[in-house]
This record gives C-alpha cells, sequence and structure tokens, in this order.
C-alpha cells in the first residue's frame, strides 16, 4: 500500500487501484496521521484539526466514527487506538514523505561524495515526489512549519541536481531551469553560483557576470549586504575564465558509484530493558515531536531519578525519524571528574558526524558555527546527558527545526528556557504502582509476590527513587535467599545512606549521586540544605526558610539554587519539602559540619510565637501580632491549618531533645487550635502522644 501527502492526500492499494478517500473530515484525519505517522496523535489535537478549534460538543464520538471508517477502509489494522490517541504504522517505503527525506538525504551524500550519477538520480527521485502543496487537506501552524521545513530539503535536492547536471556535462539543460528557481527564490545565493556556472559553461561569460550583479543589487537594496566569499571567488574565476572552472570529462565519464556514505552516527547507549511508567512524560515528548515545536528539552530533576533513563528511553522509540543519526555525549555535569568544555564537546560532536580532525575549526565560535552548519540539511537527535548549567550546552544546540535535542540535568536550566525556547520537563519520583513495578521487573514477579506489604513497605523506604530502588534489587539479587523483608528492616533501623550501596563499586551508591549535587552548590547554598534536612515535619514555608538565616534575601536566593537543583521540591505556593533520602543525607552533613541546634532552635522559638499569636487571634477574634506582624482569624486559622503536622512534628522534637520550654508552650496552642477545630486525636494517633508527654495531666 503506498501513502501520499506531498499533495493531496492519496492512498494506492497493493492492486493498484487508488482507495476513494471522499470524505472531508476523513482526508483530514488520514492526513494528520500520515504527518505523524508511527506516532501516536492525541484525540483532543485530531479534533482540533477536524473542526479549526471551534468542535461541535459531540466532536469526540464523531471522530471515533471517522476513524472506524478510515480503518474499515484501509481494512490491514494499520491504525491503533490507546491511551495516547491514535496512530497509523507505515512503513518508510511506503509513504511518500519518508521516501523524499531519505532520497534528499542519500543524495546530499552521494554529492559530499562526488558521486555524480547516484546524487543526480537521487535527487530526481526525490524531486519527482512532489505533486503540489504538502498537506493541502491542513492549514494550520504546524502545518506551515512543517511545509517550510519540506520546502526547504526540496530546495536542497534541487541545489544538488544541479550540481550533478554541471559536473556531469548537463549545463545546457541546467541553465533555464536555473534561471527559473533564481527568479523564485532571488536571494538564494548557491542557486546563483549554480546559475553562473552554468552560463559560463555555456559560453555565456557576461550573463554570468550579469547574474552576480544583479545579486549584489539585490542584496544591498533587501539586507544591506554584499555577497559571500564563495559566490564572490566565482566572479573573479569567471572574469579571469579560470581552468578551475571547466567541466571535468572525467567525472562525467564515471559510471561506477562512489566509496559508500558513512553510515549516520548510532551513538544511544543501550536501552534499559527494565524501564517503567513514567507514561505521562513519554506523552509529553511525543506531543512535543508530533506537533514541530519543541526542538529542544530540558528533562531535570533529583540525583537518581532516572533523568538519563528516560531520554534514552525515548530517544530509541524515535529514533526512526531522525534518519541522519542520533549522536549522545555525557557532559559530566555532576560528576566527580571536571566536566566537559563546550569547545571539547562541539570537537567530538563535529567528528561524530564525520568531520576529519584536521577540519575542525580551532576557534570556539567558528567550531560552534561548523557544528551548526553540519547539522543545516540533517535530522539528527541529540541526547547532551548530565549537563551542568544553560552555558555548557548552549553552542551545542543546532540551528534549525530539524533536530531534536534532549537535555539531561540536575539543574532546571531556566536559562536554556528563557533564551533558547527549551521546554522544561522535571521529572519526579515514581508512584507506588511504578516502583512495586520496577522492582519486579528486577527481580521477578515469584520473588515479589511473597510479599507484598514489605515489597510496598522497602520501595517507601527507598522513597521511590529509582536508583534506591536499583541498588535495593542489586543487593537483593546478589542474595537470592534474603526475604524482601530483611532489607527493608535494615533500612528502617539503620543508615539506609550506608546501605544502599552496590557491593565494593564506590560510584554505585545513593550517597555518591547525592555527593555530587551537594558538592556542586555554593557554600550558602549547603548551609541552608543542612538546615533544612533537621526541620521537624514533612514540609515547610518560604517564612520558615527565611528564620534561619539574618540575611532574608541572601536565604531566598540560596533556597531557589536549592530549587533549581532539585534538592529541595517547591510543590505548592510557598511550601517546601525534601525527598526523604535527601533529608537523610543533609542531617548527615549537618552532623558532619555542625550548626545543628541553632538552627533548630531558630525554628521551634519561631513556631512558639507564631502558634501563640494564632490560637490568640482564634480566641479573641481580634488581630494580635504574630513572629513578625500581625494577622487576622481567618489568615490565623489558615496557618494553623497548613502548619499543624509541623507543631505536632515540632512537640515531638523538643520533648524528645529539648528545651522543654519550646515543647509546652507549643502544645498548649495545638490543643487550643484541635479544641477549636472540634478535632480529638485517636489515642494511636501520634498527636496525642506528642501533646501528652509535653503536657503532662497536673498532679
Amino acid at each position: 500500500m503506498l501513502f501520499r501527502v506531498l499533495g493531496g492526500v492519496e492512498v494506492v492499494l497493493p492492486d493498484g487501484r487508488e482507495l476513494a478517500v471522499r470524505s472531508a473530515k476523513q482526508r483530514r484525519l488520514l492526513t494528520v496521521l500520515l504527518m505523524n505517522a508511527n506516532h501516536w496523535v492525541s484525540v483532543d489535537k485530531l479534533v482540533d484539526v477536524l473542526w479549526d478549534d471551534e468542535p461541535p460538543r459531540s466532536a469526540v464520538g464523531n471522530m471515533k466514527t471517522y476513524v472506524w471508517k478510515l480503518r474499515t477502509a484501509l481494512a490491514d489494522g494499520r491504525i491503533s487506538s490507546g491511551a495516547n490517541g491514535y496512530r497509523i504504522d507505515v512503513a518508510r517505503d511506503e509513504l511518500d514523505l519518508f521516501r523524499f527525506e531519505d532520497d534528499v538525504r542519500l543524495g546530499h551524500q552521494a554529492a559530499a561524495a562526488r558521486d555524480w550519477p547516484l546524487a543526480e538520480r537521487l535527487t530526481s527521485a526525490a524531486i519527482a515526489l512532489w505533486r503540489g502543496e504538502p498537506f493541502a487537506e491542513l492549514e494550520t501552524p504546524d502545518v506551515r512549519a512543517f511545509r517550510t521545513r519540506l520546502g526547504e530539503l526540496r530546495l536542497t535536492a534541487q541545489e544538488d541536481r544541479f550540481r550533478a547536471h554541471l559536473a556531469l556535462g548537463s549545463h545546457d539543460d541546467a541553465s533555464a531551469e536555473l534561471q527559473a528557481l533564481v527568479a523564485a527564490h532571488p536571494l538564494r545565493e548557491r542557486l546563483r553560483g549554480l546559475l553562473m556556472l552554468a552560463l559560463y559553461r555555456c559560453g555565456r561569460q557576461a550573463e554570468a557576470l550579469a547574474v552576480y550583479q544583479d545579486f549584489r543589487a539585490v542584496l544591498d537594496r533587501e539586507l544591506g549586504l554584499e555577497p559571500g566569499e564563495e559566490l564572490t571567488r566565482l566572479q573573479h574565476d569567471i572574469l579571469n575564465q579560470a581552468p578551475v572552472l571547466r567541466v571535468e570529462r572525467s567525472e562525467a565519464a564515471r559510471a561506477l558509484p562512489g566509496p559508500a556514505a558513512e553510515p549516520p552516527p548510532a551513538q544511544l547507549p543501550a536501552d534499559i530493558a527494565s524501564f517503567v511508567g513514567r507514561t505521562a512524560d513519554l506523552a509529553l515528548l511525543d506531543e512535543g515531536l508530533s506537533d514541530g515545536v519543541a526542538s529542544t528539552w530540558v528533562i531535570s530533576g533529583p540525583p537518581g531519578v532516572g533523568k538519563s533513563a528516560l531520554a534514552v528511553h525515548w530517544a530509541h522509540r524515535v529514533r526512526d525519524r531522525f534518519p541522519d543519526g542520533q549522536l549522545y555525549l555525557d557532559l559530566r555535569g555532576h560528576a566527580g571528574d571536571p566536566a566537559v568544555g563546550t569547545g571539547d564537546a562541539l570537537s567530538r560532536l563535529l567528528r561524530s558526524l564525520g568531520t576529519p580532525p584536521d577540519r575542525v575549526p580551532s576557534d570556539p565560535a567558528e567550531r560552534a558555527g561548523a557544528f551548526r552548519s553540519a547539522l543545516a540539511h540533517r535530522r539528527v537527535l541529540i541526547v547532551l546527558d548530565n549537563a551542568h548549567d544553560s552555558a555548557q550546552v548552549r553552542a551545542l544546540l543546532p540551528g534549525h527545526q530539524g533536530c531534536l535535542v534532549l537535555v539531561t540535568s540536575r539543574n532546571e536550566l531556566r536559562g536554556l528556557v528563557a533564551l533558547d525556547d527549551a521546554r522544561s520537563l522535571p521529572v519526579g519520583v515514581l508512584g507506588e504502582e511504578e516502583a512495586v513495578h520496577l522492582l519486579r521487573r528486577m527481580l521477578g514477579a515469584r520473588r515479589v509476590d511473597r510479599e507484598p506489604a514489605d515489597v510496598r513497605r522497602l520501595c517507601a523506604l527507598c522513597g521511590h527513587l529509582p536508583l534506591a530502588i536499583r541498588i535495593a534489587a542489586a543487593t537483593l539479587s546478589a542474595r537470592p535467599h534474603q526475604g524482601i523483608g530483611g532489607l527493608a528492616d535494615r533500612l528502617a533501623a539503620g543508615d539506609p545512606l550506608t546501605a544502599l550501596a552496590v557491593g565494593a563499586e564506590p560510584d554505585m551508591t545513593v550517597r555518591a549521586a547525592f555527593d555530587q549535587s551537594y558538592t556542586a552548590l555554593p557554600v550558602g547554598a549547603r548551609a541552608l540544605f543542612r538546615r533544612l534536612a533537621l526541620l521537624p515535619g514533612a514540609d515547610f514555608s518560604a517564612e520558615v526558610v527565611v528564620v534561619l538565616s539574618d540575611d532574608d534575601q541572601d536565604t531566598l536566593d540560596a533556597l531557589d539554587v536549592l530549587c533549581a537543583e532539585h534538592l529541595v521540591d517547591h510543590y505548592a505556593p510557598q511550601r517546601y519539602r525534601i525527598h526523604g533520602l535527601l533529608r537523610a543525607y543533609g542531617v548527615e552533613r549537618a552532623d558532619h559540619e555542625g550548626g545543628r541546634d541553632e538552627a533548630v532552635d531558630r525554628v521551634l522559638r519561631f513556631y512558639v510565637r507564631r502558634a501563640t499569636a494564632a490560637v490568640a487571634v482564634v480566641a479573641s477574634d481580634a488581630a494580635v501580632g504574630g513572629a513578625s506582624r500581625p494577622f487576622g482569624r481567618g489568615e490565623a486559622l489558615e496557618w494553623l491549618d497548613a502548619e499543624a503536622p509541623n507543631l505536632v512534628a515540632a512537640v515531638a522534637h523538643a520533648t524528645r531533645h529539648g528545651p522543654p520550654d519550646h515543647a509546652r508552650p507549643l502544645a498548649n496552642a495545638l490543643a487550643t487550635y484541635f479544641r477549636f477545630r472540634n478535632r480529638r486525636p485517636a489515642a494511636s494517633d501520634p498527636t496525642a502522644a506528642a501533646l501528652a508527654t509535653a503536657t503532662p495531666p497536673p498532679a
């Protein structure tokens, strides 16, 4: 079966008959599916395309009917449906779009290898596939962007075809076609050069020079520029009738294929067989690829969360969309060794794209330009793993939309998002079911399903962090007779950071992953991280953060750094939290570097003042001064509702570790608050135990 979209959509059946798709909606549906062939297209996107962003209430139901009719007409199970929408599966030789892209790419490679007969054959075949405006049934912003890219590819094919014609001595035929093409694209310098050469070889030297002068005038009038160095050199050679401009008859006579072009790079690391979950993240990446808008993604998250695994897994899923290769480079932005410099990274990438080492420019700016030029006519997927900051990455970004870059980093790389149109994809820990599924994939269903409660407990003790779960699974794999509950008991009773390590491999520990992020922090951010890890309670407010330091702005700046590095999670307005294992790591660093008692005492004193003021407002229905400012009854209740779990934790902490003059007023404030909310903690509730310990009954 053949599908055609380079013009009106057409389907040719295996017996040579054309399948009639008469309904305008079905033609649109088929076109958008073929435009995203072999990839999911969401229901929302299909509805928007079918009804021009003004769908009726019955749009989804109607769209499903159109899909059913189209699936019935094709009658070969090509259209699949799923949670991510719909997809049509097409082989590369069945879709004219795929054949066009492949012929242009191979023709360009043949021209670069000076195999002119092959270049002429491939580029002519590519151009012949066009029957009119691509995707003629659709008119949307992403279709227009797609057409622009295809038009650029078509011009590239035409230029390579004319290069082949001239090298093979067909300048008479080429000159007439080139004149028409130059008239359509008057600012295309490469076409001007080809026309000048064709005219000169036809004995029309004056006309060739006139083409140059006309181009110079157009450039000056439209852009205020002069022709480039290559075209100026050609004009000089024509003036002097340089021998280099003669037809190379030896090339024209060469009929045998030239040396085989180098295969495109395929540098992706192996996909991870035990990859699980991330359905929403994968769907977002698929959507970005389908709409053609996102050319750079920043995949960020805390250490050990699986950023690289997600990037590599998705890259393997879509690598067929990038026939000119896949590049991979570990930038070592958070490794123990020095990070890869931008200049070194560009050299590696250029060599991977086939640039000889002696042709790599020494100047960094020229090297970046050479990299963009090398990618100008290619569709390449680039994975830049473990980036440190935006500056390390910026020069490694291609200059056109045909390529796609995945950047992974523990830093949010906000500079790339703000200035380079990158899209941000923050990655969190796994959900409970995903964490259990990962352990099952690594240990086997039989072993995991024997201890379901302990499996969930182990995953919770690992904080659902993929790295921690993988290390725990590796430990259990090495001890096939150990129960999963036994390892969970070890993590609960001892030091989880020490227990989560793989044998004698120093880099394969959760602590090592955290060390890399912590040591890269500024001094002030490190100090704040240690203090935050010591706070009682599951989360904290921005107000509490400020209490930890005498300089509000420096403290908030340090908090912003910790959030950008994903060591602190800004999960709600003005609310923050630290992952359990990161908190344990921060406490460990505080024990080694000091500052424990002062930080906790500051927060406990703040909680006492603020909670006492809040319950006074609630009891009197009058504004009372708090720890830093007065607040009314509604705000006081809102504050108590948000902070009650942390106040309970503060009472328990002060009761165990002192001083008692913090525990008692906090417990009294909580008792008043619970009475007002008509809440009496059950005897088994930790709240009841904390209150009873802090405020024993009178003798």
